[in-house]
């Protein structure tokens, strides 16, 4: 019993991991004037428009997957290259504050313990669920490898010339990400990362 409520805590946490991320892409393209996210249905918090089957499954195992990438046309924005660097900073910035939102509430819940203590424990359980998946999406979209968000931030930083020269080897890099993910080299190089941004947020709501 304690194992299915555990992978429903997991599930759950993902799901709106997932979930926040996407939006906020779709809602900062939206925002800068690109239709597509909400012509393709991506302008929506229902996590079943923003599930990538395999990157779920492989969260749930490994801890580290992916979403449904939302498509963008940059050509809507006025500056092309700012609007793309601002919708991929957008998912793991929602994330990363998603997760502080969790610890305030992990806090709250502490400090103010109105439940029993059976249900008490489910939620803080969950709650710490909540900031480990967010702070997971965070790091692990930070990487600069194709297709996550770090590449387009790397992108955006480069000249024209040198972009393109990277975009010839983007279905190599994508091939090198699954790869170190299935052999576990890119979890065990990213979880001191997690680690250290989880005690960060643990250490600014004292919940040690």
């Amino acid at each position: 019993m304690h194992m299915i409520t555990d992978y429903i805590f997991i599930i759950t946490a993902i799901l709106i991991a997932i979930t926040i991320h996407e939006f906020a892409h779709a809602w900062v393209a939206t925002a800068l004037g690109d239709p597509t996210p909400k012509n393709d249905g991506r302008l929506t918090l229902n996590p079943l428009k923003h599930i990538d089957p395999i990157g779920l499954l492989l969260f749930v195992i490994i801890r580290f997957g992916w979403s449904k990438p939302v498509r963008i046309n940059a050509s809507y924005f006025e500056d092309r290259k700012k609007g793309s660097m601002w919708v991929a900073l957008s998912g793991p910035l929602s994330n990363l504050i998603t997760a502080f939102l969790f610890g305030a509430l992990l806090k709250i819940a502490i400090l103010f313990p109105i439940l029993n203590p059976t249900v008490q424990r489910y939620l803080m359980q969950f709650l710490r669920y909540g900031i480990l998946f967010n702070v997971i999406f965070t790091v692990f979209n930070l990487l600069p490898i194709p297709p996550l968000d770090g590449s387009k931030l790397v992108f955006g930083i480069l000249s024209p010339s040198s972009y393109f020269k990277m975009l010839q080897y983007e279905k190599i890099l994508q091939m090198l990400l699954l790869l170190l993910l299935f052999m576990g080299i890119l979890p065990r190089f990213l979880t001191p990362i997690v680690v250290l941004v989880e005690n960060i947020i643990f250490g600014v709501f004292q919940l040690f």
